[in-house]
C-alpha cells in the first residue's frame, strides 16, 4: 500500500505505481501532470508529487466508456511550448491565438460567441473528423476528452463546430459545453491506452468496450 497525501516518489517507484513504461511516465512530468521535487536531479533521479501520482492512479484504474450507441473523440495532447498543462481548447490562450479566435468569431453567431466569451462555451483546436463522425457527434452530443499519455482529465459535450474554420490538414474546431461535476467523474478521470497513429479518433461504445476489458 501507498500513501499519497505528503509522499514523494522516485522514478521507478512511480512507474510501478501507475502501471506504465518510462516513455508515458516521462511525458506525463514532461506534461506538468506530475509535480517535480526542484532537487536539481536528472529525470531518473528526483522525487515526484505523492498527490499528483494518486491522482493519476485512481484515473488509470478507470477505463474510459460511454453509453451504448454513443461515441467519443479522443484528442491526443502534445507537450506545450511555455511548460504549461496542456489544453484541449483554444479560447484557454487567450493572447496568444488571436488569428483563430478571430476567426471564429466571425464565423459564429453573436450569442454563441458571447458564450464563448463567458466560458459556458468552449472552443476546441483544429481536430481532423470526417464529416459523418462531426454529424454524429453534434447531433448526440457526444463527449470530446483530452488524453494525457492515456489519463483523461478533461474534457466536455459536443455542442456544434464552427463552419469556415479549418487548419491546412482539415481539422475544424468543436464548440463544446464542459462538463459538469458529475460527468467530470464519470468521463474525465479515466484511462484509455495511447496508441500510435492519428492524433484524434473517433471511438464507438463497442470499441471502448473491447478496450476496457483488456484493461481490467
Amino acid at each position: 500500500m501507498y500513501s499519497f497525501d505528503n509522499a514523494v516518489y522516485g522514478f521507478e517507484t512511480a512507474k510501478e505505481i501507475l502501471g506504465v513504461g518510462s516513455n508515458t511516465l516521462s511525458k506525463l512530468i514532461d506534461l506538468n501532470l506530475i509535480s517535480v521535487f526542484p532537487d536539481g536531479a536528472n529525470q531518473r533521479n528526483q522525487q515526484y508529487s505523492g498527490w499528483d501520482i494518486g491522482y493519476l492512479s485512481s484515473a488509470r484504474n478507470r477505463p474510459l466508456m460511454v453509453e451504448k450507441g454513443q461515441k467519443a473523440l479522443v484528442c491526443s495532447m502534445g507537450v506545450e511550448k511555455q511548460a504549461a498543462r496542456p489544453s484541449l481548447y483554444f479560447d484557454a490562450t487567450w493572447g496568444r491565438r488571436n488569428d483563430v479566435l478571430d476567426e471564429v468569431r466571425r464565423n459564429v453567431s453573436t450569442d454563441t460567441w458571447a458564450q464563448i466569451v463567458e466560458g459556458t462555451l468552449r472552443v476546441t483546436g483544429h481536430w481532423r473528423v470526417s464529416q459523418e463522425d462531426t454529424d454524429f457527434l453534434v447531433a448526440n452530443k457526444s463527449i470530446v476528452v483530452a488524453s494525457c499519455a492515456g489519463f483523461i482529465l478533461d474534457g466536455g459535450h459536443v455542442e456544434g463546430w464552427v463552419p469556415n474554420v479549418f487548419s491546412k490538414s482539415g481539422g475544424r474546431c468543436f464548440l463544446v459545453k464542459p462538463f459538469d461535476h458529475h460527468d467530470s467523474y464519470r468521463y474525465a478521470h479515466n484511462y484509455l491506452p495511447s496508441r500510435q497513429g492519428p492524433m484524434n479518433k473517433v471511438w464507438s461504445s463497442e470499441a471502448l468496450l473491447e478496450e476496457a476489458s483488456q484493461l481490467l
